[in-house]
């Protein structure tokens, strides 16, 4: 009975450390529709995240940005946040490849253990982005976020 109940408590306190970084959805992801004719040139550079779902290596991070830089035939993203006083910085290379749809794709690294794509839902360029990820798998990561040129500060 105190096995049970110990195993219990575990479950229960993993559970809660695993849930409360990652908002987490069942099912299959769903279709979505990425800008049509998306220009690459006119989206690289700097984006501020104004809302977005946490992940979980960002665990309440404040601040976050990501920068779109070309890099030869792909393209390197630099993602930024502030947690504690310390600025966070993490580079990942993506597979876009221009002509393609508002996709950027990603193998698995340590950070992001599903290598989840980012998908550019809206944009104007010059103002905002609505960019949107989902890989199903034995549980579905999903991510919003909403970004700006400007810094929200």
């Amino acid at each position: 009975m105190y096995a049970r109940k110990c195993l219990t408590f575990l479950l229960f306190v993993v559970h809660i450390k695993l849930s409360r970084n990652q908002v987490l959805l069942f099912g299959p992801c769903i279709e979505v529709e990425t800008v049509k004719f998306f220009d690459i040139e006119k989206f690289l550079g700097l984006w501020y995240e104004i809302e977005r779902f946490p992940t979980s290596y960002e665990e309440f991070g404040q601040c976050a940005y990501k920068r779109f830089q070309a890099c030869g035939r792909r393209i390197e993203i630099e993602h930024g946040f502030i947690k504690n006083d310390i600025l966070y910085i993490v580079h990942v290379n993506s597979t876009y490849a221009p002509g393609n749809d508002a996709i950027f794709k990603f193998k698995k690294n340590n950070i992001d253990s599903l290598g989840i794509p980012m998908s550019i839902l809206a944009t104007d360029y010059t103002n905002y982005a609505v960019v949107y990820g989902c890989k199903n798998n034995d549980t579905i990561d999903i991510k919003y976020r909403i970004t700006s040129r400007k810094s929200p500060i």
